[in-house]
């Protein structure tokens, strides 16, 4: 399967805060659906506070809330994966265990893009955020979890 090619927004856009972040991008060929992780950084007195969604599109787009964000976004990481297979809306297959029975599922390399909140801490500095790749797996069985 191919891998996800982000069309916007752009990596390292800046993005005003408190606003919704539409993602969209280019369809890939056997993909029935994308998992998407939104690992994101809000500003706080003293530190930047990571939290991380996991989410998923049938279709080629999907539109961040505002509300994941608030005022307060410094960045947002955006990865998005091509799956064939058990969708995380259904609990029939295996999506769990390893994957040895049931209907078998595939996926392709994610695409990946960050936006800026245009925001600063206290001294005017913009701290670089540390937040951790994902793999394909993780993101299905975090999804899961849900």
């Amino acid at each position: 399967m191919d891998s996800v090619k982000i069309i916007s927004p752009e990596a390292g856009e800046t993005t005003a805060q408190g606003v919704a972040i539409p993602i969209v991008w280019h369809k890939v060929d056997n993909a029935e659906w994308y998992g998407i992780r939104c690992a994101y950084s809000l500003f706080t007195d003293k530190l930047i506070a990571p939290h991380i969604e996991y989410l998923y599109s049938y279709d080629t787009t999907y539109t961040i809330p505002a509300d994941y964000f608030n005022s307060q976004l410094y960045a947002a990481d955006i990865s998005v994966f091509p799956y064939s297979g058990p969708d995380p809306a259904s609990t029939t297959g295996n999506v769990t265990g390893d994957y040895a029975m049931g209907r078998l599922m595939s996926y392709g390399q994610d695409g990946h893009t960050s936006v800026y909140g245009n925001s600063e801490d206290k001294n005017g500095n913009r701290p670089e955020p540390r937040i951790p790749q994902i793999t394909a797996r993780e993101l299905i069985e975090k999804l899961l979890e849900k």
